[in-house]
């Protein structure tokens, strides 16, 4: 009952996502007069002066005042008025992404000018956050170098990172968005924590900002355990701007010199050229900025190089890029593919030079500022990538090869290979409202899918062979790949695709010294995950005679198989579709003119939408339990959800109130994420999806497979 209710309140408020998103900033304060007493009711009136976007608010009864969800950048020009004072001019002050900014104007007899007044422009810390940060603007953005041309090439300021890994914290504990939008790798296979596999989701050139948040005790900011990673795009403004770009890096620029050897230039490139444009639709109201970028890696620089040539004696030269496996050998396979089961392999060399690996990224953001007190942005972006991948290096039913199928020891044709197709599209809107001096509303829907599937080079199905060097003698000999080829053996029917969608609504009211913030949120993501291993079926030969005999009337059968089928009635897929929601409210009391302390609490609730369905003969199994007991385990049900209660609580101390010295610091509870790889396995594994054959000995299957496979290998085919 008590999860119905918090379910059905979540979904009155705002059906979204809720974790953390920094997507904007802020200004707060206290107006005073050169006396020191509270000056309420002032006007306090923000220009984004590249764009015309205005924000206003007024001072309370204490003097204090707080503009919300602001643009970030800059420059800004603020202006405090109140009857019967001279106005206070700021100008030139920028902001930082989810770093509040801290402006306490004095009235004084005079006109009061205060320039280049920034946050990364003087001494003064005038930031009001409570935990351990990292921002990057577009300042650094531009001119710090980089390798990638990555968000993750600027993470790595941050000094609690080492690579993608911050605090200590494996990388899938990360939580990276983009205007709010999930662009994680939220499957977990890899510590990647960007989507889109070797290619990048967005482009550089289309981002404004980057915050790196360790522990901030701001109580909307959840969803992980390592670092929550922000990044904002850029808008268009009142002046047409753009720029086209070009990046070329090939072997020209790599050293081939190392004392007096000389090494052979290589073939490696990688191109990467777009172009940006940002300007207005309607001066003051409307604004479009758009960016397009493609990105291609050859030779030696891109995935999937296969360098290897066969020999004509059978002797391996690792520093001539030669393989043992010999070309007379290559070709008798080859023809015997061709002539009698009518099936190409493919080339077995000349195909390196033809690697290729590329991507295609494009986004659109619109602006408008609806009037002073709504302003409203939608963005799309989209990823295309695709990289070519080598045959796996010994995977395959036990005992394994003790050489790798693409090494000095062993070739595979071309088409034993196979590729990834990377996509990610990405849709996101925000509505940000002041409704009044006191009432502030951000409400942000964002959708992402993100999709990663194996394609093969030929799309004519074949079983996956691999042949021995013909010293397999006797079940107890181990097996060294000598040639491999057909559909390969992990890429059959192997997907990978997560919808995420997400909203989420953030209420703030200022009342005296208190500014509150009240939130509910709901975020639902869909994983479908098929692997079918051996999915096209296995067969390991012990020499290429043996194979060579197949088809014939003296066909000698292999001495290994292994096989995937899905039963009657499932699909490939196991998916998990689960729901996290939460309730969560906050206060940041300005105790004194130097000290505010922030505190609040969160509730959370996972919540899996999809059931299982359990296999009886899991079930009837008796494991022992965590306090060694005896016990029964359901298959068909999904981990516990528990009520999630974060209370945090946060310090900012201005130790000699000119911000010149600033003390912060809290304590609190987070909660991450999953990596979900670790559910999907769970159907999976469990044998109701689809069933593998997969010996783990030649001695398990010796006795069936030479009097069964042979009829076995045609049905196959």
């Amino acid at each position: 009952m008590k999860r119905f209710v918090l379910l059905l309140v979540l979904f009155l408020m705002s059906y979204g996502v809720n974790y953390a998103q920094v997507t904007t900033s802020s200004i707060n304060g206290i107006v005073t007069r050169s006396s020191g007493q509270a000056t309420p009711g002032a006007t306090i009136r923000a220009v984004h002066t590249p764009s015309g976007t205005t924000y206003s608010s007024a001072s309370n009864d204490a003097g204090r005042f707080n503009l919300s969800n602001m643009r970030i950048g800059g420059p800004y020009l603020i202006e405090v008025t109140y009857v019967g004072q001279d106005p206070v001019v700021y100008e030139n002050i920028y902001l930082e992404l989810g770093q509040p900014f801290v402006l306490n104007p004095v009235f004084t007899d005079g006109t009061r000018n205060l320039e280049e007044i920034a946050i990364d422009g003087g001494r003064r810390i005038n930031t009001a956050r409570t935990g351990a940060s990292t921002s990057v603007g577009l300042k650094e953005l531009q001119e710090l170098p980089q390798m990638n041309r990555s968000i993750l090439d600027f993470t790595r300021l941050t000094p609690q990172a080492s690579g993608n890994s911050f605090a200590g914290r494996d990388a899938r504990y990360n939580n990276l968005q983009i205007d709010g939008a999930n662009f994680n790798n939220g499957f977990g296979l890899s510590g990647n924590p960007l989507p889109g596999g070797n290619s990048q989701p967005i482009s550089l050139d289309a981002i404004e900002a980057i915050s790196v948040n360790i522990a901030p005790f701001d109580i909307t900011q959840s969803g992980f355990t390592g670092a929550g990673i922000n990044a904002v795009t850029r808008s268009g403004t009142n002046r047409v701007e753009g720029s086209g770009y070009y990046f070329l890096q090939n072997q020209n620029f790599q050293g081939h010199r190392i004392g007096e050897v000389t090494l052979d230039k290589i073939p490696a490139a990688n191109h990467n050229y777009g172009f940006r444009l940002g300007g207005p639709i309607i001066k003051d109201k409307l604004f479009l900025f758009i960016n397009a970028e493609r990105e291609v890696a050859t030779g030696d620089n891109a995935s999937g190089v296969n360098r290897w040539r066969p020999s004509e004696d059978g002797v391996a030269v690792p520093d001539e890029n030669i393989a043992r496996t010999t070309r007379a050998d290559l070709e008798a396979v080859r023809d015997h593919l061709i002539n009698q089961w009518g099936w190409n392999p493919g080339r077995y060399e000349g195909y390196a030079n033809e690697a290729r690996e590329s991507s295609t990224k494009f986004l659109a953001r619109l602006d408008w500022n609806i009037n002073d007190r709504h302003k409203l942005a939608v963005r799309y972006n989209q990823v295309v990538g695709t990289s070519m991948q080598l045959a796996n290096g010994n995977s395959g039913p036990f005992p394994r090869s003790q050489t790798n199928r693409v090494s000095q020891n062993s070739i595979t044709f071309e088409n034993g290979n196979y590729a990834f197709q990377n996509i990610v599209r990405s849709l996101t809107a925000e509505l940000n409202s002041n409704f009044s001096s006191r009432w502030n509303n951000q409400f942000l829907a964002t959708y992402t899918r993100i999709q990663d599937t194996r394609t093969t080079p030929n799309s004519q199905l074949f079983p996956f062979v691999d042949i021995g060097d013909g010293t397999h003698s006797n079940n107890n000999s181990p097996h060294s790949n000598y040639m491999s080829f057909g559909t390969e053996l992990f890429s059959h029917n192997n997907d990978v695709f997560n919808n995420n969608y997400s909203f989420i609504n953030n209420l703030t009211l200022s009342v005296d010294k208190h500014n509150f913030t009240f939130g509910g949120a709901f975020e639902i993501q869909n994983f479908g995950n098929s692997f079918t291993r051996l999915g096209t079926s296995y067969y390991r030969y012990a020499s290429v005679q043996d194979f060579l005999s197949t088809g014939g009337p003296n066909e000698i059968a292999p001495i290994m198989f292994g096989l995937t089928y899905p039963y009657e009635g499932q699909d490939t897929y196991s998916r998990v579709n689960f729901g996290l929601a939460s309730l969560y409210a906050q206060d940041r009391w300005t105790a004194t003119d130097k000290l505010t302390i922030t505190y609040g609490i969160r509730a959370e609730l996972p919540i899996y939408m999809n059931q299982l369905t359990s296999n009886p003969s899991i079930d009837a199994l008796r494991l022992l339990d965590v306090n060694g007991m005896p016990t029964n385990y359901n298959s068909g049900l999904w981990p516990k959800s528990s009520l999630l209660v974060s209370p945090r609580f946060g310090v900012n101390y201005d130790v000699f109130g000119d911000r010149s010295l600033v003390l912060r610091g809290g304590t609190g509870f987070f909660s991450g994420r999953v990596p979900f790889v670790w559910l999907t396995n769970m159907p999976t594994g469990a044998g109701v999806l689809q069933n593998t054959v997969e010996p783990g000995s030649y001695n398990d299957v010796a006795g069936w497979i030479a009097t069964y496979d042979s009829i076995l290998i045609r049905i196959i085919i």
